[in-house]
């Protein structure tokens, strides 16, 4: 797959997943590119290209601005998966040590079945469906 980017380049997260090989040139006077350049930063975009093309293409900020919290959400619920897995994999390491099952390993585990058990519950709240 040639077209499709290995990783994000110096901008950070964005929707576009393809490799840009076109280029699109405009002028600009001293005074429009010092008024575009004011708006990007105020935006908090990583660079004035990225303003742009969202203005441009995504209808503005509030496209990518979405796209980043949904990222930022993907992750808090990977970062809570990978807590639950470790938790799992102590009880694990734990159990084939032929080590008697303790009541807090059980409560932990009943405690991570619910966890799972309502994640997907979870996952829709955040995006507030």
């Amino acid at each position: 797959m040639e077209g499709i980017k290995k990783r994000p380049g110096q901008s950070g997260i964005e929707i576009n997943q393809e490799v840009r090989k076109y280029r699109f040139e405009i002028r600009l006077s001293k005074t429009e590119h010092s008024n575009l350049m004011e708006k990007a930063i105020q935006s908090g975009e990583n660079s004035l290209a990225q303003f742009a093309r969202n203005q441009l293409l995504y209808s503005g900020f509030i496209a990518a601005s979405e796209y980043k919290t949904e990222r930022k959400e993907q992750k808090a619920v990977l970062l809570e998966l990978a807590r639950i897995g470790n938790n799992l994999n102590q009880i694990a390491r734990a159990l084939n040590c032929d080590i008697e099952p303790s009541i807090e390993m059980l409560e932990e585990l009943c405690r991570i079945e619910s966890e799972l058990t309502n994640l997907p519950l979870k996952i829709n709240m955040k995006r507030g469906a």
